[in-house]
């Protein structure tokens, strides 16, 4: 048997912990401060599409500020084959390309550094 234990925290003073339905299992409740700036771009890596992929894959990144990135595609056994942009990119939203057409049918880990952050997102590649 799996107990859910929901842990919700504040730094202002005088916080009330909300009156909150029951959650499914495996259910998180999230949220935003007020006054949080949601229009700044955050660091994220998207899913490549088309995934799967045969030939001209797309993939979307957005770094918050500007930084040195570096995009890079490894196979399973954590060897690079490929270095997909290894530029300095302004902060907002990017779009890179690339042709898989040279790389075996398989799985593949997409690997985008930013600064002193790290995301990645897997690929299948078919022929």
């Amino acid at each position: 048997a799996y107990e859910t234990v929901v842990y919700i925290t504040s730094d202002a003073p005088g916080f009330i912990l909300p009156d909150l339905p029951a959650l499914p299992y495996g259910a998180v409740y999230t949220g935003v401060e007020d006054g949080e700036d949601l229009d700044r771009p955050d660091f994220r890596l998207e899913p490549s599409y088309p995934n799967p992929a045969v030939s001209d894959v797309t993939i979307r990144y957005s770094v918050p500020t500007q930084s040195s990135v570096k995009l890079s595609v490894f196979d399973v056994l954590g060897r690079r084959v490929a270095v997909v942009e290894d530029t300095r990119r302004a902060p907002g939203p990017h779009t890179a390309s690339f042709n898989v057409g040279s790389l075996p049918s398989g799985v593949y880990i997409w690997r985008l550094h930013a600064g002193s952050r790290v995301a990645s997102s897997t690929m299948l590649v078919v022929h």
